[in-house]
C-alpha cells in the first residue's frame, strides 16, 4: 500500500499543535474529535495505516491503524538497521529509540513529548541517543 502524504492549502486542526498527535494513550474518542473537520481526513488515515506507528492519522489511534493493518493483511517495514549491528540488546535499543526520536522531532514534537511517547525520560532519551550517534560514528 502506498498512500501519499495528505496535503492540501486548507488548514488542517493537526498544524496548530503537533505535539497533540503524539501524546500517549490517545482515546479512540479522542483521535476522532481531534481530527474532525479536516479536509483530509480519509488521505491522512490511509497514510497512517500505511506508513505510521505513532500518532493520531486520519482519526485513528497507533491501536486502531495496528487492526487495519491487521485487516488488510500489511506490516509496516522494520527500521533499517546497520549492516554491523550488533547483537546487545541496549545497543539495538537505542538505535532504536535514535530513529524513531529522529522521526517524531522531525515532525516538530518536542524533545519531552518525545521522550514521553517512546517510554523514556529525558535524560534516558538523550543517553541512549548518544550510545547510538556513537556506535554509528565508530561502525563507519
Amino acid at each position: 500500500m502506498n498512500a501519499p502524504y495528505p496535503t492540501t492549502t486548507l488548514p488542517k486542526p493537526c498544524e496548530q499543535d503537533p505535539e497533540s498527535w503524539y501524546a500517549p494513550n490517545v482515546t479512540r474518542e479522542r483521535a476522532r474529535a481531534m481530527c474532525s473537520g479536516c479536509p483530509v481526513l480519509g488521505a491522512c488515515a490511509e497514510y497512517g495505516i500505511a506508513r505510521e506507528r505513532y500518532g493520531v492519522w486520519g482519526g485513528l489511534t497507533e491501536r486502531a491503524r495496528e487492526r487495519a493493518r491487521a485487516n488488510k493483511g500489511l506490516t509496516l517495514p522494520l527500521h533499517p538497521r546497520p549492516q554491523n549491528q550488533p547483537k546487545d540488546a541496549r545497543l539495538a535499543r537505542d538505535l532504536e529509540l535514535l530513529h524513531d526520536s529522529e522521526e517524531l522531532l522531525g515532525r516538530g514534537v518536542g524533545f519531552e513529548a518525545v521522550a514521553q511517547r517512546l517510554g523514556c525520560s529525558r535524560h534516558g532519551l538523550t543517553s541512549a541517543r548518544t550510545r547510538a550517534r556513537k556506535h554509528l560514528a565508530e561502525a563507519s
